[in-house]
């Protein structure tokens, strides 16, 4: 089993553990990569991989794979603190009328090309490369650059705002169609931890909160 990855480390400690749990399991090589959502596609269906962690629109995908979605990652604006839309809360897609937005991420472009299209908006769509140099570069020269929540926080020198859109990505893994019942001791181990890590993920939440694991918040 060859597996495509694109964020290495939810998948290692999938791999790690499918190989120590897993009886009679499949030989895993794991692939680290740094390609495009459309070329690791490319590569699922060319027999090149066998799972990628894939990144996709929420119920967008090709009918020829089979999506497990883990994650949502919601997508999120940065900007030049001196940007007119620097300060805002909360930002919508009418926000960026007359604006420069960019992103690395074609099908997020895409996504919000479409909407704009409809709606009679002016907005100027750039590609921006994912080396960080671009993404400050677009920035300085007033362009609005989309990201994914999580990376945020690495322009703690930009402004920063959620977009209001459904344009979240979600983040989980692919195979081919036919191949979706073979790997499901895969799947499965995958779906354990996701929820292992949820679970204490909200113990955390409860404890920073002052409240006792399975204690019931009580209305006022």
């Amino acid at each position: 089993m060859y597996a495509g990855l694109v964020v290495p480390q939810f998948v290692e400690r999938v791999c790690e553990r499918y190989i120590r749990d897993t009886p009679n399991h499949f030989d895993i090589q794991y692939i680290p990569c740094q390609e495009l959502p459309e070329e690791q596609l490319s590569g699922l269906l060319n027999l090149e991989y066998d799972i990628i962690q894939h990144f996709t629109l929420s119920g967008y995908h090709p009918k020829t794979i089979r999506f497990e979605k883990f994650l949502r990652i919601r997508t999120w604006c940065i900007m030049h603190p001196n940007h007119p839309l620097a300060g805002k809360k909360l930002l919508v897609v009418e926000d960026l009328d007359h604006c420069t937005v960019g992103t690395n991420a074609p099908h997020l472009m895409r996504q919000l090309q479409l909407y704009v299209e409809n709606t009679g908006l002016h907005t100027h769509f750039i590609r921006i490369k994912a080396e960080r140099h671009d993404i400050l570069e677009a920035c300085n020269t007033g362009a609005i650059a989309l990201m994914n929540e999580d990376v945020v926080h690495t322009f703690p020198a930009f402004f920063s705002a959620p977009l209001d859109f459904d344009m979240g990505t979600d983040l989980g893994f692919a195979c081919r169609a036919e191949m979706y019942e073979v790997y499901q001791p895969f799947f499965q181990v995958a779906r354990k931890i996701k929820e292992q890590e949820t679970g204490e993920d909200q113990a955390v939440r409860r404890q920073n909160a002052g409240q006792e694991p399975g204690e019931k918040l009580k209305k006022r």
